[in-house]
């Protein structure tokens, strides 16, 4: 096979020939910006180095036809941050938390979009929310829409199967999660919101990391010197003991050259 024909070689114009065309793609059409979704599973099976290799291709991209990207995707685009220094100082985080118990306007706005999800189920008879049913989709989705949203389809599937009238909490007990998966789910979505939690504790940790603040700890002073409680074992000073010369008393002397002192005159008596 000749040597311009070879796979690796046809792969490697094709893929060049494709990043060719979607650069002019956006340099003509001039979008406002290029959404990719599920950007985590470019990290898929890829180690660190490869890892930091696709983002540079993608910042290279977006400076060669001046689009800007829109990743969505899940917390585990925040690790990709960490590994490229450059991509870091270039991004805007948009946070889409998930419905909380602890916040009054996140139930009021969880329970507004599954009265709604449910009102546009077509069945004969439009469910009911109540305590129980709101309740029992907060568990199965621990506050997420996009999982409510796959897990309310399944129990409508369910729901037509069986013919019946409407949807119950029967239907979506049947298609709930297992509890390990709702565990890591859970788990996972912890960790992302801590990472991206503002915190004053956070910043001042950062800001005597950069030397604006000092610690808690205050040296002791002569005005608090005399509260503190006297030690069982003396302490010993160069002033104390006179055995000790310090470095500055002492007078340097060549090598070789004896120290001025007296000699001893006469016999030593037996």
């Amino acid at each position: 096979m000749p040597e311009l024909f070879k796979p690796d070689l046809l792969t490697r114009s094709t893929e060049d020939s494709l990043r060719l065309a979607a650069r002019r793609a956006c340099l003509h059409r001039k979008p406002y910006t290029l959404a990719v979704d599920e950007f985590e599973h470019i990290g898929i099976l890829a180690s660190e180095e490869e890892i930091n290799a696709h983002m540079h291709c993608a910042k290279s991209f977006i400076n060669e036809s001046k689009v800007p990207w829109t990743a969505f995707g899940t917390y585990e685009m925040t690790d990709f941050l960490e590994i490229n220094d450059q991509l870091s100082q270039r991004d805007k985080i948009i946070h889409f938390p998930r419905y909380r118990l602890e916040a009054d306007e996140d139930v009021a706005e969880f329970k507004r979009v599954l009265e709604q999800l449910l009102r546009r189920m077509p069945l004969q008879r439009t469910p009911q929310l109540n305590n129980k049913l709101f309740e029992l989709c907060y568990v199965g989705s621990i506050g997420k829409i996009g999982t409510l949203i796959n897990w309310l389809i399944n129990a409508y599937d369910l729901c037509l199967s069986e013919e019946a009238k409407t949807l119950s909490c029967t239907h979506l007990e049947e298609t709930i999660k297992p509890e390990f998966e709702l565990e890591k789910m859970l788990v996972e979505a912890e960790n992302g919101e801590t990472k991206l939690m503002r915190s004053e504790d956070k910043r001042k940790a950062f800001r005597i990391r950069l030397g604006f603040e000092k610690g808690t700890g205050v040296p002791p002073t002569q005005s608090n010197s005399s509260t503190l409680p006297p030690t069982s074992e003396p302490s010993a000073t160069p002033a104390s003991d006179p055995k000790k010369k310090t470095g500055s008393n002492r007078r340097k002397s060549r090598v070789g050259k004896r120290l001025p002192k007296r000699d001893s005159v006469g016999e030593k008596p037996a």
